[in-house]
């Protein structure tokens, strides 16, 4: 069993508004694999986990969209982070096969980087593009 889920907060919120709408779905898929796992199905688990992967790719492309439209000065750090969080996801995963993951871990990870990223990464860019988007 998941205990200590995550929930969305007003902590999380970087203040541009695509970046929080998305930031909200990543964190209710999140919700959705703990929900699952914790009803013991497994099968859902791995379809969301698969769901999550595109999804934070996604999110990450429209981020790096932003960041390059806007010439964020930090834009090679940022990408780099985003990089290592896809890689070290899809290790995470790959490293079992289907049946052998350890949601557990991978929801741990998730949310430790989630709650990291955005309130240093993902904050200075949103100030970035507040101050710098018409």
């Amino acid at each position: 069993m998941i205990t200590g889920g995550i929930l969305w907060k007003t902590d999380y919120e970087v203040n541009f508004f695509d970046i929080d709408v998305q930031h909200k779905l990543f964190v209710r898929i999140i919700e959705r694999i703990v929900t699952e796992y914790n009803a013991k199905h497994k099968e859902q688990c791995v379809k969301l986990i698969s769901e999550l992967i595109r999804y934070t790719e996604f999110h990450f492309s429209s981020e790096e969209n932003f960041m390059e439209k806007y010439q964020y000065p930090e834009i090679d750090h940022h990408k780099m982070e985003h990089k290592k969080l896809l890689v070290n996801l899809r290790e995470r995963i790959i490293s079992f096969d289907y049946d052998n993951i350890n949601f557990e871990e991978v929801v741990t990870f998730l949310l430790d980087w989630f709650r990291t990223h955005t309130v240093s990464e993902d904050k200075k860019l949103a100030e970035f593009l507040n101050s710098n988007v018409v």
